[in-house]
């Protein structure tokens, strides 16, 4: 991966020529994958400029900045046009070889990372983070559905408890769940292309967990009514740990632990203690003293958590749909926790 990093803010396409000039000739001077393209190489400050503006690139927020992927044969750049949010062009000539998706850019530039025989570019764009075929630009998967799927987690518990004869199934309950779920979408807003089942294995998969976890929080209630909550946390992390270990083993065997910062470390631990430990003990604990699917239902406020926490400290923007989404979730959380008067 190069290290050109260019703002689009306020684009004027000569200051932007310029600018990438001089960032392609610091590039060249610290990075040799650069310097192999040569003085005259056909990508250059021009091309891309070209391209940017041909694919009708779309400029964002503070201004687009991102370090184009230089592979053996050609470049890839995001610049978030329509059926263009990312392409790829010939080293050799500037051609265009494909280009895929419809994503507004992010504030991101692209990983590499080959899995298998498949070599594999990483972006995370405005709204998701994606996975593309590097030699087609065929989209091999994206984070965007998991945090739609993931909301069958809720109704799935009260599914299962309904079928278990654990509770009955309200009309205040059932217009709870649906009010949830169509906030939470308007908080997530999915793309067309997000719901297309590019990636179907991964999708099921995903519905299969959030399912898993469901029928979990449904048989596992009467046990965690008569035993202690953190006892049972324990109990459960240290069978997770066990199957964690396992696949991974082979990795640790060639882990140096010095390799890591001491704040990386503190970050993990934080996540280990709070995050996951914290966290499941509270859910043990509520799944002791209500319902099932009222343990579930609090999953709704996670989108809504998340949005909150990237427009307080990553400068996300908010909009109306949000503000209707999270009004619709606090309608729906209202109607669950009201008492049934029947």
């Amino acid at each position: 991966m190069t290290g050109i990093a260019v703002s689009l803010t306020n684009v004027n396409p000569r200051s932007f020529v310029a600018r990438l000039r001089r960032e392609i000739a610091t590039c060249r001077n610290q990075n040799r994958e650069l310097a192999a393209l040569g003085e005259d190489a056909a990508i250059g400050p021009e091309l891309l400029a070209r391209h940017w503006r041909s694919n009708e690139g779309r400029n964002i927020q503070w201004g687009l900045s991102e370090s184009p992927l230089v592979l053996s044969d050609r470049i890839l750049v995001a610049p978030g046009g329509r059926d263009a949010a990312i392409v790829a062009l010939r080293k050799s000539d500037g051609a265009l070889i494909w280009r895929s998706q419809d994503d507004e850019p992010g504030y991101s530039s692209a990983l590499l990372h080959p899995v298998g025989d498949v070599q594999q570019a990483i972006w995370f764009t405005a709204g998701r983070a994606l996975g593309i075929d590097v030699s087609d630009g065929r989209l091999l998967y994206t984070g965007g559905p998991s945090s739609i799927l993931m909301t069958a987690i809720p109704v799935g518990t009260l599914l299962f408890a309904v079928l278990g004869r654990q509770e009955r199934l309200t009309v205040a309950k059932a217009a709870s769940f649906a009010v949830a779920l169509i906030g939470v979408l308007l908080v997530l807003r999915p793309a067309a292309t997000e719901l297309a089942g590019a990636s179907l294995a991964g999708d099921l998969l995903t519905v299969t967990n959030a399912l898993s976890y469901s029928l979990f929080l449904v048989i596992s209630k009467r046990v965690l009514e008569r035993v202690d909550a953190l006892a049972a946390t324990a109990v459960l992390l240290a069978f997770g740990t066990v199957g964690m270990l396992l696949p991974g083993l082979p990795a640790l065997r060639g882990f140096d632990p010095t390799s890591v910062s001491l704040r990386t470390w503190a970050l993990g631990a934080f996540i280990v203690v709070f995050p996951t430990a914290l966290a499941y003990l509270l859910n043990y604990w509520a799944l002791a003293r209500v319902q099932s699917s009222t343990v579930a239902f609090f999953i709704y406020l996670q989108p809504l958590i998340a949005t909150t926490l990237s427009v307080a400290f990553l400068d996300d923007r908010l909009d109306g749909w949000m503000v209707a989404g999270a009004a619709l979730v606090f309608l729906a959380v209202y109607l669950a926790l009201r008492p049934d008067r029947s």
